[in-house]
């Protein structure tokens, strides 16, 4: 109630008026998920713009305004809170039971539910960040992800995880094409192996292409990785 009254007080403060219609808390994060109304007049914009000096003023770690359609809701914690337990993600009714192709557990959402994409649709997936920031902690879950949800039949991964060391965990896995790409030379082997293979796939009729398991790359290191491959 306390976090309530004094973001409504300093919106005020700005002349933003808002109402706070509804409280979700959610108590294994230590969030609040505050839905807000604006007064007649308000423009939605300032809600966001203003944010970082509330979260500044209030000594909030979180404090972050989304929109949900036409709902606006504003996060909130006190804490740095990282809760993002893969194995609870894996071991859900959601996950189980999904209908996507290839479910991937990405984390939870700023209303702390699980967040599922499919990597079927996805096509091209880049996970960007500064170094220790978990980059290839992400790879791994979506690898986890991947071969606990979806049949050999179904799926084949290529791993390449030169200089990386962080795939190698998965080198006796069934779900491999080939073995996990360590060196350059490797590299070359496999990839061109995978544009015959793509090759031979679009010179078929598109029905029978179904037949096929999805062939899934990823590359730890794209950058070093694909420097060396275009120098070798």
């Amino acid at each position: 109630k306390f976090i309530a009254l004094n973001i409504v007080k300093y919106y005020s403060s700005l002349s933003i008026d808002i109402f706070i219609t509804h409280v979700k808390i959610i108590t294994h994060m230590k969030r609040y998920v505050f839905r807000i109304t604006l007064l007649p007049g308000t423009r939605v914009h300032l809600i966001f713009s203003y944010a970082p000096d509330i979260q500044a003023a209030l000594k909030l770690y979180l404090f972050y305004p989304f929109k949900t359609g036409t709902d606006i809701f504003i996060a909130v914690s006190e804490f740095d809170n990282r809760e993002n337990n893969l194995l609870n993600m894996l071991n859900s009714q959601e996950f189980s039971n999904s209908k996507f192709q290839i479910p991937i557990a990405l984390g939870y959402d700023f209303m702390g539910d699980f967040y599922f994409v499919d990597l079927a649709r996805l096509l091209h997936l880049l996970v960007i960040g500064p170094s220790g920031t978990g980059k290839s902690v992400a790879l791994q879950c979506i690898v986890l992800s991947i071969i606990t949800k979806c049949s050999v039949e179904s799926v084949r991964l290529i791993l390449f995880d030169i200089g990386a060391n962080s795939l190698s965990c998965f080198s006796s896995e069934k779900h491999l094409y080939a073995p996990i790409v360590k060196d350059t030379g490797t590299g070359i082997t496999v990839l061109e192996s995978l544009v015959a293979e793509m090759d031979r796939r679009l010179s078929l009729p598109e029905q029978k292409c179904y037949d096929f398991p999805y062939c899934i790359c990823i590359i730890d290191e794209f950058d070093d990785t694909i420097g060396s491959l275009e120098n070798k």
